[in-house]
């Protein structure tokens, strides 16, 4: 029996693709907001056939464990030659700066998605583009390239086969606590007393609804809670 692990895209690329650390300019000095902000703006420029985050997921199986990958493509792009998988990276580097190597996980996480659609669509082939947006002045620079359906095939199963051992120790970490869990006795039969009490005190459920009545019971109820939700 293969086991299921769900990985979104961009995880997936990262574990396999980052190689230290994302430069600063790309996350600690582009906020969220602003960040959004900007992938808003350029997919407003999409033509009238432009998706903007599209869903994507495909099963994909290796060995004994199958994932499930999904995640949102920026922009789905649909021109007269073809379809164009869109990445939006809004930097604080100056544009000049960034070549088309500069980010292989930007890449690998664009490729990711063009892989699914293109399965999915049952394409030949499918272009990705990476836009960088400078968030200062707004400028914009783009790469685009081709690639087959083969060419992302082999990427995916190089990703995936670079990605397995982690995927089968999360499986075996998995396994270890649902055979744990199963072996627990979740019974209480101190539960029996704390009814006994609360009905002495006018307390029928854990609602809230009714409060103790009678003298010390609450002061007990009080710390079998606490202790009970681990405070």
């Amino acid at each position: 029996m293969s086991e299921k692990i769900s990985i979104s895209v961009r995880d997936l690329m990262e574990y396999v693709y980052r190689k230290g650390s994302i430069d600063d300019r790309f996350r600690s000095n582009t906020s969220m907001l602003e960040g959004t902000a900007i992938h808003q703006a350029v997919q407003k420029e999409y033509e009238e056939d432009g998706e903007s985050e599209v869903y994507l997921k495909r099963e994909y199986k290796m060995e004994d464990v199958e994932l499930y990958i999904h995640g949102r493509c920026d922009g789905l792009l649909k021109t007269n030659k073809g379809i164009v998988i869109d990445e939006i990276k809004s930097t604080a580097l100056e544009l000049e700066e960034i070549t088309e190597e500069s980010y292989p996980v930007y890449w690998a996480q664009a490729k990711g998605y063009a892989y699914i659609y293109a399965k999915n669509e049952e394409l030949d082939e499918i272009k990705v583009q990476l836009t960088y947006v400078q968030k200062r002045t707004k400028e914009k620079k783009r790469f685009k390239y081709v690639f087959t359906v083969p060419q992302l095939d082999n990427f995916m199963k190089e990703t995936v086969a670079e990605y397995m051992s982690y995927a089968k120790v999360l499986s075996h970490i998995k396994n270890e606590k649902r055979r744990i869990y199963s072996s627990v006795d979740l019974s209480f039969p101190s539960l029996s007393k704390w009814s006994a009490s609360f009905s002495r005190c006018g307390v029928s459920n854990f609602s809230g609804k009714k409060k103790p009545v009678c003298t010390g019971t609450y002061r007990y109820w009080q710390d079998d809670l606490n202790t009970f939700s681990g405070n």
